[in-house]
């Protein structure tokens, strides 16, 4: 059930606090593509990781290079 799956993937704030700090430190040094977050960041959810990129993308906290690499701004 799609409600039941959001509801398991709902980010707390702290939860949120925690992955985007990594993300930022992860991305500071070298920018990162998708795929080498998602596992540098397990056992986080793709979900919930997704959800913090697509804030901070939309805050242009980060963006995404011409080579497909988050990086911050």
């Amino acid at each position: 059930d799609i409600c039941l799956n959001k509801k398991r993937t709902a980010l707390t704030q702290s939860e949120f606090k925690n992955i985007h700090l990594t993300l930022l430190a992860l991305i500071q040094p070298t920018p990162l593509a998708l795929k080498d977050i998602m596992l540098r960041m397990k056992p986080v959810s793709k979900e919930k990781i997704m959800e913090v990129i697509h804030f901070l993308q939309s805050e242009n906290k980060i963006s995404v290079d011409g080579n497909g690499l988050i990086v911050p701004r």
